[in-house]
């Protein structure tokens, strides 16, 4: 336990140097409202001059429907926000900046929890202590879930609680103890009451659990006569129950804010599955702008690695390829199929744990025969994916869109030419974009020009007298404390005292692996 602390006080102190301790989007905006109104006036409903994503309930006020599990998660924080602020006098625009940057943790802190959480589930699948932490390590800081944990958008959560669910049925496996039930159970319980589309997940995780319930069976296939044995169904019960309780918070919710209980946020939209399925699968996978290889080029040793992975453990490949055909299908035929504005295939993000849990299959299998080239090509590709991230850390995304000249949006979702720059043209991919806008940025903050943090209450999506000077704006929490005129000294005593405990705990969680015997294993 001691070691999974400093492991993750490690990953924490990464994030936490890197945050942006800021809310801009539209959908982090709508999550931070929406936690507002529960804190302040005990209500859902979320002013409708704010955001436009939401609709109107059946009382006429403005919901963000779709789900409730990243706004309950992320209101400690902004009740840590509300204390910080009672605790400290400071102008009414300001208070509103401390209370963002208070929820803007939440991400930090739960792709800490994912870096833990697959870390376990490395070691789990026999990969040494070593290979789990490089892993580990390649998921959070070379894919775009880096850029993701200074964000407040659900795409993190969603991935924990998928990670978890599936860990704690592979957990099951192993031992048989209900416990590791009750807390699938409640992953899947979080995660369809964070984004309730993730329903389509559930027969996946279905079919998982009739394929591992007998511990004799060797067939990754499940055994569909287990559906007449009570025996099967006794021991579902803990995932049913909270699957039951999923569905009546589900069902109550959509009931209190619209009226009807198959009524939500989503369905009171058009057609939302309205893009071909081959533009979509093109533009996940190969585009030059959202192309899920680009924005985790790790991931490309898949097809290196998949038949080791399957080989050793078939039921587990089958979970892993089903759950990845589905997501794909779902997102790629949806109309917002590249969830902007983001940084790369947001929707696809949590199919990145289980993609580097497939590849470590491979590394543990050349390991052993000290494969020098695959090894090479994993830390090049490693390396590749920090100067990619490192662009989407730098630059906050709608900056460069509205630099490129596609925000705001001039052309719905449904047209062919909707940002078909930094979708489709290589020299517009925001990969590359973001780093000529970082240069750009430097070299004015080089030249003595800065973006001024003048702030007034009454814009409260951003809070500042003119948003546009943001788009040269170097997006990391100590810039901007500097645009905000707070003291030099203040900042780097920050800073070093940050980098200093990102060494202190990086060092500690290093020296623990080599020495533990039973972590190295």
């Amino acid at each position: 336990m001691r070691f999974y602390s400093v492991l993750f006080l490690f990953f924490f102190s990464v994030f936490l140097l890197t945050s942006g301790g800021r809310i801009a989007s539209s959908d982090e905006t709508a999550f931070f409202l929406e936690a507002q109104s529960l804190v302040e006036h005990g209500t859902l409903a979320i002013p409708d001059s704010v955001v436009s994503n939401g609709v109107y309930g059946q009382d006429g006020r403005f919901y963000v429907g779709g789900g409730l599990g990243f706004t309950l998660i992320a209101m400690p924080f902004y009740l840590l926000g509300k204390l910080v602020t009672t605790a400290v006098s400071v102008a009414p625009a300001v208070e509103i900046l401390i209370h963002k940057a208070c929820f803007s943790l939440t991400n930090q802190i739960i792709c800490s929890l994912i870096g833990c959480i697959f870390f376990c589930l490395c070691r789990h699948f026999g990969y040494a202590a070593r290979l789990s932490f490089f892993l580990t390590c390649a998921l959070l800081f070379t894919t775009n879930l880096f850029p993701y944990s200074k964000s407040a958008m659900r795409e993190p959560l969603l991935t924990l609680t998928l990670v978890l669910a599936f860990y704690f049925l592979v957990r099951y496996r192993t031992d048989r103890r209900s416990i590791n039930l009750h807390g699938a159970g409640f992953s899947l319980f979080l995660l369809i009451n964070t984004k309730v589309s993730m329903l389509i997940v559930l027969p996946v995780f279905a079919f998982y659990w009739l394929s591992i319930f007998e511990e004799t069976r060797r067939s990754a296939f499940p055994d569909w006569r287990l559906l007449k044995n009570p025996v099967f169904w006794r021991h579902s019960l803990p995932l049913l129950g909270w699957l039951l309780l999923a569905a009546a918070v589900i069902l109550t919710v959509n009931w209190i804010e619209f009226g009807s209980f198959f009524a939500s946020g989503y369905t009171s939209k058009p057609q939302p599955f309205t893009t071909p399925l081959f533009t979509g699968l093109y533009g996940l996978l190969l585009s030059p702008g959202k192309s899920f290889f680009l924005y985790a080029p790790v991931t490309v040793l898949l097809f290196w690695s998949w038949r080791n992975f399957r080989d050793r453990f078939a039921a587990e490949f089958i979970f892993i390829a089903v759950l990845a055909l589905v997501l794909l299908v779902l997102h790629a035929t949806y109309f917002a199929w590249a969830g902007d504005g983001s940084w790369g295939p947001r929707y696809l993000i949590p199919l990145l744990p289980f993609c580097l849990l497939v590849v470590g299959a491979r590394f543990h299998f050349i390991l052993e025969q000290s494969g020098k080239i695959f090894k090479f090509a994993a830390l090049l590709l490693a390396l590749t994916g920090v100067i990619i991230q490192i662009g989407g850390l730098s630059v906050y995304y709608g900056s460069y869109l509205r630099y490129l000249g596609e925000f705001p949006y001039t052309r719905s979702f449904e047209d062919p030419e909707f940002m078909v720059k930094s979708h489709f043209v290589p020299d517009y991919s925001p990969v590359i974009g973001h780093w000529r806008l970082l240069e750009i940025s430097l070299e004015k903050e080089w030249a003595g020009f800065q973006p001024k943090l003048a702030l007034e209450k009454s814009r409260e999506r951003l809070p500042v007298k003119d948003p546009a000077t943001l788009v040269y704006a170097i997006d990391y929490w100590f810039m901007y404390a500097k645009y905000a005129g707070i003291p030099n000294a203040f900042i780097w005593s920050a800073l070093l005292l940050q980098m200093f405990f990102v060494v202190l705990f990086g060092a500690w969680s290093l020296s623990a692996i080599r020495k533990d015997r039973s972590l190295v294993g």
